[in-house]
């Protein structure tokens, strides 16, 4: 291995492992702040699934024997799926301090967070492994019918996020604007 190549490698390990530690950091420190309120508790599920996902797409580029790399990309489907279902509940969530969440979010979109979720783990989602690089890197996968459902999904919870935030800062007052 070059130098360079060696160089850009710590470089990549690095920015991840900064990122993941200022992630769990602030996101315990909000917690203990007030751990009480809701919107705390789901800022640190964010900030470790967030976290969690980072690692796991991080080992998915470094890990050499296809089997385990085929794996480690499911897993980073799998995160993601959560990721998105937790940036989605914060927007939904914040500023309060408690909430009830509504029916729809308990019986609808808990259970198809979940069952999307699981779903990446299988050849559902990603079928095979299509082709590998030069270097021993996967380079393409074949898609199964399920990529539709968490494209889908992914998509709706960050699109609902955004959504939920801007209503929010539109309807709120200088000082919760804050």
């Amino acid at each position: 291995m070059t130098p360079l190549i060696s160089n850009l490698q710590n470089l990549d390990l690095l920015s991840v492992g900064m990122a993941v530690a200022g992630m769990i950091i602030l996101g315990f420190v909000t917690f203990f702040n007030n751990f009480k309120s809701v919107s705390n508790r789901v800022f640190l599920c964010l900030a470790v699934v967030a976290s969690v996902w980072g690692i796991v797409n991080y080992l998915s580029y470094q890990i050499y024997p296809t089997e385990l790399a085929f794996l480690a990309l499911r897993l980073v489907m799998f995160f993601a799926v959560w990721s998105a279902f937790f940036i989605f509940t914060f927007s939904y969530v914040f500023p309060s301090e408690r909430i009830k969440f509504s029916p729809y979010y308990k019986w609808v979109l808990i259970p198809l967070s979940t069952i999307t979720a699981f779903l990446t783990l299988t050849p559902l989602v990603f079928t095979k492994v299509a082709e590998i690089s030069a270097d021993g890197h996967i380079s393409r996968v074949i898609n199964g019918p399920g990529i539709f459902m968490f494209g889908a999904l992914v998509t709706f919870l960050h699109l609902g996020g955004i959504i939920f935030i801007i209503r929010k800062i539109i309807g709120s007052d200088k000082i919760q604007r804050k």
